[in-house]
Protein backbone atom coordinates (compact mmCIF):
# COMPACT_ATOMS: atom_id res chain seq x y z
CA UNK A 1 0.00 0.00 0.00
CA UNK A 2 2.74 2.47 0.94
CA UNK A 3 4.71 1.51 -2.19
CA UNK A 4 1.74 2.38 -4.40
CA UNK A 5 1.41 5.81 -2.84
CA UNK A 6 5.14 6.54 -3.14
CA UNK A 7 5.35 5.38 -6.77
CA UNK A 8 2.28 7.45 -7.64
CA UNK A 9 3.74 10.67 -6.28
CA UNK A 10 4.86 13.23 -8.81
CA UNK A 11 8.03 15.17 -8.05
CA UNK A 12 7.17 18.66 -6.87
CA UNK A 13 9.56 21.59 -7.03
CA UNK A 14 10.80 22.85 -3.70
CA UNK A 15 10.98 26.63 -3.65
CA UNK A 16 12.81 28.22 -0.74
CA UNK A 17 12.22 31.82 -1.81
CA UNK A 18 10.05 33.97 -4.04
CA UNK A 19 12.80 34.57 -6.60
CA UNK A 20 12.96 30.83 -7.40
CA UNK A 21 9.19 30.65 -7.81
CA UNK A 22 8.95 33.66 -10.10
CA UNK A 23 12.03 32.61 -12.12
CA UNK A 24 10.24 29.33 -12.86
CA UNK A 25 7.10 31.23 -13.89
CA UNK A 26 9.13 33.50 -16.19
CA UNK A 27 10.86 30.44 -17.70
CA UNK A 28 7.54 28.74 -18.44
CA UNK A 29 6.03 31.95 -19.85
CA UNK A 30 8.85 32.40 -22.36
CA UNK A 31 8.14 28.97 -23.90
CA UNK A 32 4.37 29.28 -24.24
CA UNK A 33 2.23 30.22 -27.19
CA UNK A 34 -1.44 30.22 -26.23
CA UNK A 35 -4.05 28.38 -28.30
CA UNK A 36 -6.36 31.38 -28.19
CA UNK A 37 -5.90 35.10 -27.75
CA UNK A 38 -6.28 36.60 -24.30
CA UNK A 39 -6.13 40.13 -22.94
CA UNK A 40 -5.74 40.13 -19.17
CA UNK A 41 -3.34 41.03 -16.39
CA UNK A 42 -3.05 39.40 -12.97
CA UNK A 43 -1.13 41.09 -10.15
CA UNK A 44 0.42 38.87 -7.46
CA UNK A 45 0.95 41.16 -4.45
CA UNK A 46 3.10 39.32 -1.90
CA UNK A 47 3.71 40.91 1.51
CA UNK A 48 5.97 39.97 4.39
CA UNK A 49 9.74 39.92 4.77
CA UNK A 50 10.22 39.64 0.97
CA UNK A 51 7.49 41.87 -0.48
CA UNK A 52 6.98 41.50 -4.23
CA UNK A 53 4.55 42.69 -6.90
CA UNK A 54 4.57 40.50 -9.98
CA UNK A 55 2.41 41.05 -13.05
CA UNK A 56 1.32 38.13 -15.21
CA UNK A 57 0.22 39.55 -18.57
CA UNK A 58 -1.69 37.53 -21.15
CA UNK A 59 -1.62 39.52 -24.38
CA UNK A 60 -2.69 37.96 -27.64
CA UNK A 61 -1.05 34.54 -27.69
CA UNK A 62 1.89 35.49 -25.45
CA UNK A 63 2.43 35.42 -21.68
CA UNK A 64 4.87 37.55 -19.72
CA UNK A 65 5.80 37.73 -16.05
CA UNK A 66 7.41 40.97 -14.89
CA UNK A 67 7.96 43.06 -11.79
CA UNK A 68 6.87 46.23 -13.63
CA UNK A 69 3.68 46.78 -15.60
CA UNK A 70 1.76 49.99 -16.20
CA UNK A 71 -1.51 48.22 -16.96
CA UNK A 72 -4.34 48.02 -14.42
CA UNK A 73 -4.84 44.33 -13.51
CA UNK A 74 -8.20 42.60 -13.95
CA UNK A 75 -7.52 40.78 -10.70
CA UNK A 76 -5.10 41.21 -7.80
CA UNK A 77 -4.10 38.35 -5.52
CA UNK A 78 -2.95 39.36 -2.02
CA UNK A 79 -1.05 36.81 0.05
CA UNK A 80 2.17 36.30 1.96
CA UNK A 81 5.42 34.59 1.08
CA UNK A 82 4.80 31.43 3.12
CA UNK A 83 1.34 30.85 1.66
CA UNK A 84 2.33 31.30 -1.99
CA UNK A 85 5.39 29.08 -1.59
CA UNK A 86 3.27 26.37 0.07
CA UNK A 87 0.68 26.63 -2.72
CA UNK A 88 3.48 26.29 -5.29
CA UNK A 89 4.79 23.21 -3.47
CA UNK A 90 1.26 21.78 -3.28
CA UNK A 91 1.39 21.76 0.52
CA UNK A 92 -1.60 24.12 0.69
CA UNK A 93 -4.69 23.99 -1.48
CA UNK A 94 -5.28 27.45 -3.03
CA UNK A 95 -9.05 27.19 -2.58
CA UNK A 96 -8.65 26.41 1.13
CA UNK A 97 -6.14 29.26 1.47
CA UNK A 98 -8.73 31.59 -0.06
CA UNK A 99 -11.54 30.29 2.14
CA UNK A 100 -9.42 30.74 5.28
CA UNK A 101 -8.35 34.28 4.32
CA UNK A 102 -4.69 33.48 3.60
CA UNK A 103 -5.29 34.53 -0.03
CA UNK A 104 -7.47 37.53 -0.83
CA UNK A 105 -8.69 38.45 -4.30
CA UNK A 106 -9.74 41.84 -5.68
CA UNK A 107 -11.32 41.92 -9.13
CA UNK A 108 -12.52 39.13 -11.40
CA UNK A 109 -11.55 35.78 -9.79
CA UNK A 110 -12.49 33.87 -12.96
CA UNK A 111 -9.30 35.23 -14.53
CA UNK A 112 -7.17 33.29 -12.03
CA UNK A 113 -7.66 30.06 -13.97
CA UNK A 114 -5.15 31.39 -16.50
CA UNK A 115 -2.35 31.14 -13.89
CA UNK A 116 -2.23 27.35 -14.26
CA UNK A 117 -0.61 27.88 -17.68
CA UNK A 118 2.58 29.19 -16.10
CA UNK A 119 2.31 27.78 -12.57
CA UNK A 120 5.28 25.55 -11.70
CA UNK A 121 4.75 21.80 -12.06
Amino acid sequence: MIFNRVVGLKFMAQFTNLDQLFEKMVEKATHITLDSELQTTILLDIDGDEPRRWFVRFEGRQVSVTAINGIEPQVTVFTDKDTILKVAQRQVNPTMAFLTGKIKVKGDPAVLGQLKIIWPD
